[in-house]
């Protein structure tokens, strides 16, 4: 069955649900993301707003982001995205997709992720095949800089902006004296 758990590193958060297929014409690794189940609770509708990040591991240069779905613990996402890469790059390749819950006003949080390597053999086990994968707990994200919370403030008739720093906290240490 598609939904059981195949193993992980971390906790199980889920199951995410793609399909990859590499287009020797354009040399791009199409990636789509389905859906999602099995997400944990989250507020008191007892779903969250969940969405996918997707980055091409190991350079990052490019990320692609699903939309965000409302209240559901079973997105569909049915949403596809074009990664430039040659085809002999493909078996030292990874893809990392971050399951993420959207907060209006604060901090997005991780839910979890799933590292997928061996592209080359799945974009060849047929076009658009579904892929399911257990969403594991943390993994793979960069390093967390801390957080910064502001307010933005635009006055039209002024053509002004106006941005204000409320707090920084959680900064990580970026020198030898161990502060930021």
């Amino acid at each position: 069955s598609p939904l059981l758990p195949t193993g992980g590193s971390g906790a199980t958060r889920g199951r995410l649900c793609v399909a990859l297929r590499y287009s020797f014409g354009t040399q791009q690794l199409v990636v789509r993301v389905l859906r999602a189940t099995q997400l944990p609770p989250k507020g008191p509708h007892g779903g969250g707003d969940p969405y996918v990040r997707i980055h091409l591991l190991p350079d990052r240069k490019r990320k692609f982001q699903t939309r965000v779905q409302r209240r559901t613990r079973e997105p569909v996402f049915d949403e596809a995205f074009a990664f430039a890469v040659p085809f002999g790059e493909l078996p030292a390749r990874r893809l990392h997709f971050g399951v993420y819950d959207f907060e209006r006003f604060g901090r997005h949080e991780l839910v979890g992720s799933v590292v997928m390597g061996n592209l080359l053999e799945a974009a060849e086990r047929g076009a658009d095949e579904p892929l399911w994968r257990d969403i594991v707990e943390g993994g793979g994200e960069k390093a967390d800089l801390g957080e910064l919370n502001f307010s933005l403030c635009y006055l039209p008739t002024a053509g002004r902006l106006t941005v204000t720093i409320i707090r920084a906290a959680n900064l990580r240490a970026m020198d030898l004296t161990g502060l930021s």
